[in-house]
Order: structure tokens, then sequence, then C-alpha cells
């Protein structure tokens, strides 16, 4: 804003224009007053003081430049600074300019609430747009038919697969009227021994209602126990981009989960390769001093994780644990400090009564919703990666 349309100033410049004109008016005449009253003296009683004519003279004199010598100054300032903002200032220091212009600044004030009401309506109007794409895509994701029937029978079979080396094959489960753009379920068996428990934990619930793929990955098995480690990821997870080109499998829809020994992986699995949309770790016996190895571990806290671990130890609610895993070390400490570190306290459950084999079955066989259908199995399939 132009300094000579605040009215603010132009205000105070026209109280100075005023106090300016009255004391050019106001000190000559009380000066001729003087003069008047000085020559009456004089006129009355002429001998009384006869320096009184000389100090009326003066007087008279000192009006007339108190009268003019400030009209010939601005008259000389205006002939040769006229075009100068401090005299454009003065020029509009009156009250019909001051009058307009806090007329153009309530105008200009109300252009302005008035454009910022109609932008907040365009970001507010923009907002609920997004909002109603995100709820109609993310129905869209959720709903049965997602796309293009894949025309396949449902299955939950084993197929053999040495395309990769830290691979034997795996179990697939097809689900009933599969189409494209489904999502995937992956599980991270503890090691090849138990892959077909890993199974059994998904079919001891009904299928019918799951409408995902779950991709279990087998490791080479030479009669004796083999537990995960990267190479096994690296392998499984590259595994996964075939099944996606080839059952047109939702990219972005792609949740984990991992159980003991495997669990011990399922962070940098997650870290390295950042292509799933959830993760679950199960019993895992990784500590968060590892996990803080790890390049950019922090990606971790925004991945959406639910956890589950056991007491462990020989002895769970009064049974003999020896039978049902490992039974030497607690997953409760390591795992409840994990997800505290990320910020992820809440979503994670400590069953104490369980023992380790026992945990994965608890967790998956939760069914609040009363549909046959696990709860867990449900949020992952329900998770979107951001």
């Amino acid at each position: 804003m132009n300094i000579c349309d605040n009215t603010f100033i132009l205000s105070i410049l026209k109280i100075i224009k005023l106090l300016f004109k009255s004391l050019m008016f106001i000190i000559p005449l009380i000066l001729i007053i003087l003069i008047i009253v000085d020559l009456i003296k004089y006129v009355t009683n002429p001998s009384s003081n006869k320096s009184v004519l000389e100090v009326s003279i003066k007087r008279f004199i000192a009006a007339l430049i108190i009268f003019f010598v400030p009209t010939i100054v601005i008259s000389v300032f205006n002939l040769f600074f006229g075009n100068t903002a401090v005299v454009a200032c003065f020029k509009n220091a009156n009250k019909e300019y001051i009058q307009n212009k806090i007329l153009e600044s309530k105008e200009e004030k109300r252009k302005q609430e008035k454009e910022a009401t109609r932008k907040y309506e365009e970001q507010t109007k923009e907002i609920e747009r997004k909002r109603e794409e995100e709820i109609k895509q993310t129905t869209i994701d959720n709903e049965t038919l997602t796309g293009k029937s894949l025309g396949l029978e449902s299955s939950f079979n084993s197929y053999s697969d040495n395309k990769y080396s830290g691979l034997s094959g795996y179990y697939l489960y097809i689900p009933k009227d599969a189409t494209e753009n489904m999502p995937l379920i992956v599980v991270f068996p503890p090691n090849n021994i138990s892959a077909k428990n890993s199974k059994s934990i998904f079919i001891e619930k009904s299928l019918d209602n799951v409408k995902a793929f779950i991709y279990i990955p087998l490791i080479p098995y030479n009669g004796e126990r083999i537990n995960w480690s990267k190479k096994h990821c690296a392998s499984a997870v590259e595994k996964i981009n075939d099944l996606i080109d080839k059952y047109k499998i939702n990219k972005n829809k792609i949740s984990l989960t991992a159980s003991s020994s495997s669990g011990w992986y399922i962070y940098w699995t997650a870290n390295t390769y950042r292509i799933f949309s959830a993760i679950v770790p199960i019993s895992s016996g990784m500590n968060f001093d590892t996990i803080k190895t790890y390049s950019g571990w922090e990606y971790l806290k925004t991945l959406p994780m639910k956890g589950y671990g056991e007491k462990g130890g020989k002895y769970a609610g009064g049974r003999d644990c020896t039978k049902y895993g490992y039974v030497t070390w607690s997953a409760d400490k390591r795992m409840s400090e994990i997800f505290e570190k990320l910020g992820k306290s809440n979503d994670y459950t400590y069953v104490p009564d369980l023992c380790h084999g026992e945990i994965g079955s608890y967790a998956f066989g939760i069914d609040n919703n009363n549909n046959n259908t696990s709860d867990l199995i449900e949020w992952m399939i329900s998770q979107t990666k951001q």
C-alpha cells in the first residue's frame, strides 16, 4: 500500500496542516491585537513610552513574515518538489480524500474476506471430494468383485518351485470366485517342517469368506531343521512378483505375517522391500537393538502392525509346553519393547497362558464378528499401502 493511502498517516498530516494553518493566522492576529493596544496607549499618552511605536513596528513586520513566509515557502516547495511523496501526502490529507480511502479500505477488506471465504469453500469441497474418492476406492477395494473373474477353482494346494534358490515350493490358497485386483496374505512359517502347520491355522477357520490369496513359501529341507534367513526372505519376495503377474493381485494390498524363527526377519523384510500394506509378527524373537541396525528402520513406524506374544518358558497356564514347540525364551519381553519403541504398544497383544506353539492358532482364531472368518485376516485384507 502507498504510504499516502494510509488513512492513519493522512489523518496525522491533516491535523498538522490544520495546526500549521491555524498558527499562520492566530499568531499574526495576536501580534496585530498587541500592536493596536500599543498604538492606543501611544496615542492617548505619546510621552509615556516612545519605544512602544518601535515595538509595534517590529510586531507588524513579524506578523507579515509569519503570515506570508510559510505561504512563500510552500509555493516554492510545490514548484520544485511538487511530485514528491511528501507533497502528495499533504495534498491528500483532507477530509474528502480520507473518507474515500476509508471506504475503499472497507471495500477492499470485504473483497479479501469474500475471496478468503471462497478459497476456504473451494478447499473444503476439494477435501470432501478427495474423502469421497477415498471412501469410494476403499469400498471398491473391499468389494467381493474387484475386477474381472480369473475363472479359477478355489483351492489350497502345495506347488514345487526351484526357480529361486531360497525356496523349494509354496502353498497357495486361491479364494472362491477369485477376481483380478484381490489382496494377498504372505505367511512366513518358522521352518520347512512347520509349513503344513501354518496352513492348518487357516483351514481351521472357514476360508469361504476370505477374499484374498494366501501364499506360504517353503524353504528347502534336507532332513534337518533349517531356520529362516535373509536369503529365504529375498526368494519369497521375488516369488511374490510372479504371483502378482499371474493372478493380477493388487500391489497395494499385500500383507505379511511371520512367527517364531521366521519372525526374526519380518521386520527386516518389511523395511527392506517396502511392498507390504501391513505386517503381523507372532511370537518373534527379534529385539529392538537389532532393528535399529536396519537402514531407515523408522519406516516401520509408518507401517500398520499387529503383534501377538506369549509368556514362553516350560509351563503356561499350569501345562507342560514342551510338546508345543520352542520354549527356552519369552517372546513377550522382546516384542513388547519393539512395539513400544515403534509407538505401537496398543497394537500388541500379550497372552501369558499360552505356550509358544499355540500363539499362531490363537491369533488367527479370534472371531469377534462371529462370521466364521478370522478377525486378523479381515484386518490384513482391509489394509492398503500408503
